[in-house]
């Protein structure tokens, strides 16, 4: 045997090896004895056999699923439920309206949901399009042909390696970030302390030093860029209003508001983490607005927060030193989406 041929027949064995390696690996995965994000997330949650109704959840971290009693998704997945219904909560920690709509084609359409649940957090559903530009060019440029399009789609939300190996970098990050570098940007040493002790989420000083207007261009929405951004957010949601009517799902939109929106509890906090902050905020809802514009045009059902969250005077509804729900504010939360989505569908209460 020459010597080409055996190089080439050990070439073929390592390549063969490696692809057994990852399909055992991705078996071992998809039956759970390694339980990931996807695998929990892929049982659903609710009545599994013959539903009544089927829910599709679309949102970030206020409506992920964290594993605790008190945090909103357990809250409103415990009371739906009761009422006989499957649910599908593909909301993750980090995801905007370019995820959303990259998991209602990749999950939603074969799930077959009644109703589509999609939580827009006007705190940065906005800049996750407007700071992506390269994201959102990739997702929608026409030189990508649609079966390759398809396949990346597959590949990241399909793909059980792939989600086992994001959670591994995603934890590597928070483990390796570079607390030296936010030093440089005029960010409190306190923060940045309480951030390596895992107190305070460091991605809001790491969006501090690369965009201190951070706040404002997802609140006041002054700037050209702003609304260029919301004309594509927006079109993502069109993408997605698209297929729940072609697989006739209604789509359902809760508008979660920005605690700098409320009052100003969260000021000092900010200011600390260098942000820049106009007192204007408190009498903003323009996201808010042009949202419910947007539903009113299409005739989708949604829930805007901000006026009942207004309404709770003296009532503190977000973490200290975080942007997210406190357990009084998910509560709060909860009642009023649970009973928006039993006027709004034909989901019978359970008695």
């Amino acid at each position: 045997m020459s010597l080409f041929k055996k190089i080439t027949i050990n070439i073929l064995v390592f390549v063969i090896s490696i692809l057994l390696i990852l399909i055992m690996f991705e078996l071992i995965l998809r039956f759970g004895l390694i339980k990931t994000d996807l695998y929990k997330e892929m049982l659903c949650d609710g009545k599994r056999e013959n539903p009544k109704y089927k829910i599709l959840i679309l949102g970030d971290s206020f409506i992920a699923d964290w594993h605790s009693r008190d945090s909103l998704y357990e809250l409103l997945a415990e009371d739906l439920k009761t009422s006989g219904i499957k649910i599908l909560n593909t909301a993750r920690a980090g995801m905007g309206p370019i995820d959303y709509s990259i998991q209602m084609k990749t999950k939603g359409v074969s799930f077959k949901p009644e109703v589509v649940l999609l939580f827009y957090y006007v705190g940065n559903d906005l800049t996750d399009v407007q700071y992506n530009s390269g994201l959102y060019n990739l997702y929608k440029s026409c030189r990508f042909k649609d079966r390759t399009r398809k396949l990346l789609e597959f590949l990241r939300n399909k793909l059980y390696i792939y989600g086992f190996l994001k959670e591994k970098r995603d934890l590597m990050i928070v483990r390796f970030f570079d607390y030296d570098a936010v030093k440089k940007c005029a960010i409190d040493p306190e923060l940045i302390a309480l951030g390596k002790e895992g107190k305070i989420n460091i991605w809001l000083l790491y969006i501090s030093c690369r965009h201190k207007n951070y706040l404002l261009d997802n609140i006041l929405m002054e700037t050209e860029e702003n609304m260029q951004a919301w004309e594509k957010a927006k079109g993502l949601l069109d993408d997605i209003n698209s297929l729940c009517q072609r697989i006739n799902s209604k789509l359902f939109i809760i508008i979660m508001p920005r605690s700098i929106q409320i009052d100003t509890s969260h000021f000092s906090f900010f200011e600390k983490c260098g942000f820049a902050l106009d007192y204007r905020t408190l009498s903003s809802d323009k996201p808010q607005k042009l949202l419910e514009s947007f539903c009113e045009e299409r005739g989708v059902p949604y829930l805007d927060l901000l006026p009942h969250f207004k309404a709770q005077q003296g009532m503190q509804f977000y973490k200290i030193n975080d942007d997210h729900l406190n357990v009084d504010g998910n509560k709060f939360s909860e009642n009023l989406i649970f009973d928006f989505i039993m006027r709004n569908s034909e989901i019978e209460r359970a008695d």
